[in-house]
Protein backbone atom coordinates (compact mmCIF):
# COMPACT_ATOMS: atom_id res chain seq x y z
CA UNK A 1 0.00 0.00 0.00
CA UNK A 2 2.84 2.35 0.72
CA UNK A 3 4.73 1.39 -1.77
CA UNK A 4 1.43 2.54 -4.07
CA UNK A 5 1.26 5.50 -2.60
CA UNK A 6 4.98 6.55 -2.89
CA UNK A 7 4.38 6.16 -6.50
CA UNK A 8 1.18 7.65 -6.91
CA UNK A 9 2.83 11.07 -5.43
CA UNK A 10 5.88 11.27 -7.30
CA UNK A 11 3.50 10.94 -10.62
CA UNK A 12 1.28 13.96 -8.92
CA UNK A 13 4.59 15.74 -8.33
CA UNK A 14 5.28 15.36 -12.22
CA UNK A 15 1.92 16.28 -13.33
CA UNK A 16 2.00 19.49 -11.02
CA UNK A 17 5.11 20.30 -12.73
CA UNK A 18 4.31 19.11 -16.34
CA UNK A 19 0.96 21.31 -15.64
CA UNK A 20 3.02 24.35 -14.61
CA UNK A 21 5.40 24.36 -17.74
CA UNK A 22 2.40 24.19 -20.25
CA UNK A 23 0.67 26.48 -18.47
CA UNK A 24 2.84 29.15 -17.19
CA UNK A 25 3.26 31.96 -18.87
CA UNK A 26 5.98 34.45 -16.56
CA UNK A 27 7.95 31.08 -16.17
CA UNK A 28 9.24 30.99 -12.56
CA UNK A 29 10.30 27.17 -11.23
CA UNK A 30 8.22 24.49 -11.69
CA UNK A 31 9.62 22.10 -9.47
CA UNK A 32 8.87 24.47 -6.57
CA UNK A 33 5.13 24.77 -7.85
CA UNK A 34 5.47 21.23 -7.98
CA UNK A 35 6.53 20.72 -4.74
CA UNK A 36 3.99 23.31 -2.96
CA UNK A 37 0.90 21.84 -4.63
CA UNK A 38 1.28 18.39 -3.99
CA UNK A 39 2.37 18.81 -0.56
CA UNK A 40 -0.86 21.15 -0.07
CA UNK A 41 -2.64 18.58 -1.86
CA UNK A 42 -1.32 15.96 0.51
CA UNK A 43 -2.44 18.19 3.35
CA UNK A 44 -5.70 18.73 2.32
CA UNK A 45 -6.58 15.12 1.55
CA UNK A 46 -5.17 13.63 5.43
CA UNK A 47 -7.12 16.60 6.89
CA UNK A 48 -10.64 15.09 4.86
CA UNK A 49 -9.79 11.66 5.70
CA UNK A 50 -8.61 12.41 9.17
CA UNK A 51 -10.31 15.29 10.73
CA UNK A 52 -13.35 15.06 8.61
CA UNK A 53 -13.59 11.65 8.59
CA UNK A 54 -14.65 11.04 4.67
CA UNK A 55 -13.74 7.47 3.81
CA UNK A 56 -11.40 7.90 0.79
CA UNK A 57 -9.16 5.87 -0.30
CA UNK A 58 -5.73 8.08 -0.08
CA UNK A 59 -4.12 6.59 -3.10
CA UNK A 60 -7.54 6.20 -5.64
CA UNK A 61 -7.78 10.02 -4.10
CA UNK A 62 -4.82 10.81 -5.63
CA UNK A 63 -4.89 9.17 -8.91
CA UNK A 64 -8.18 11.38 -9.79
CA UNK A 65 -6.34 14.41 -9.11
CA UNK A 66 -3.81 12.90 -11.30
CA UNK A 67 -6.54 12.72 -13.79
CA UNK A 68 -7.34 16.02 -13.39
CA UNK A 69 -4.31 17.46 -13.79
CA UNK A 70 -4.03 15.65 -17.05
CA UNK A 71 -7.01 17.10 -18.07
CA UNK A 72 -6.36 20.40 -17.64
CA UNK A 73 -2.84 19.65 -19.44
CA UNK A 74 -4.61 18.35 -22.36
CA UNK A 75 -6.45 21.98 -22.92
CA UNK A 76 -3.30 23.29 -23.53
CA UNK A 77 -2.11 20.97 -26.00
CA UNK A 78 -4.74 21.88 -28.07
CA UNK A 79 -4.79 24.67 -30.77
CA UNK A 80 -7.20 27.49 -30.52
CA UNK A 81 -9.51 27.29 -33.57
CA UNK A 82 -10.77 30.56 -34.50
CA UNK A 83 -13.15 31.69 -36.97
CA UNK A 84 -11.59 33.40 -39.97
CA UNK A 85 -11.44 37.08 -40.15
CA UNK A 86 -13.52 38.09 -42.49
CA UNK A 87 -14.35 41.80 -43.69
CA UNK A 88 -17.51 41.88 -44.77
CA UNK A 89 -20.75 43.24 -43.67
CA UNK A 90 -24.33 41.95 -43.76
CA UNK A 91 -24.93 44.83 -46.77
CA UNK A 92 -21.57 43.85 -48.63
CA UNK A 93 -21.88 41.41 -51.82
Amino acid sequence: MMKESNHSIRRLWASYKLYHLVSAIDGGDSSDYATVCTNSYLEYLESMIEEQKYDWDYTLAIENQIRILNGFIECYDRPVKRDPLVHKTRWSK
